[in-house]
């Protein structure tokens, strides 16, 4: 509905999400067609509401995953803040630190803390993997109690402890559940 993009599953959870900048949905493939989240080239998201950052505190054993394509004339596939995902309580974890859940695409890896990412706190799987650019890739990330485990591309990358818990690491006093939750930005400030 223009840039705003309503989520139906089987439970009818009603996620309302929005298109940010310069992203948008487009459609590939020649035989088979599939509608994709396209961000671009610059500083493009997808906005997922503050209702979905509601069921992330509920969270626990889980599974985030998702395709994901990096233009073959990219040339920052490596660094930090190329998020598939970030669910936060502040918009800007390095000034405002208060807790944040993210994955890393430039490094495949996984983070939570109840403070900022880069705080020595910070329970992570983190293989350090660039993703190659110009071709698809599926990136997932499975909680099962204290082991956080990384597949890439079908395949385990990477596991290790994870203590820390979304149920427990980011909630806050007074807030229903993060309030920043996007696909395709971190919550370093501006986009």
């Amino acid at each position: 509905d223009g840039d705003t993009i309503r989520v139906k599953d089987a439970s009818e959870s009603g996620f309302i999400g929005k298109l940010m900048n310069v992203a948008r949905i487009r459609t590939i493939g020649n035989t088979t067609q599939f509608n994709v989240l396209d961000l671009g080239n610059n500083q493009g998201y997808f906005d997922m509401g503050t209702k979905i950052g509601e069921a992330v505190y509920s969270l626990n054993y889980f599974t985030i995953c998702g395709y994901f394509r990096m233009d073959e004339t990219y040339t920052g596939n490596g660094d930090w803040g190329n998020n598939l995902f970030s669910f936060s309580n502040t918009e800007n974890d390095l000034a405002d630190p208060k807790g944040t859940m993210y994955a890393c695409l430039g490094k495949t890896n996984y983070g939570i803390s109840a403070g900022s990412w880069s705080y020595l706190g910070e329970s992570s799987v983190n293989p350090a993997k660039a993703p190659t650019t110009g071709t698809w890739h599926h990136y997932a990330y499975s909680q099962n109690g204290s082991v956080g485990s990384i597949y890439y591309d079908g395949v385990l990358l990477s596991s290790g402890t994870v203590e820390a818990h979304p149920f427990n690491t980011l909630r806050r006093d007074g807030i229903t559940g993060t309030l920043f939750n996007w696909i395709g930005r971190p919550p370093y400030g501006a986009p």
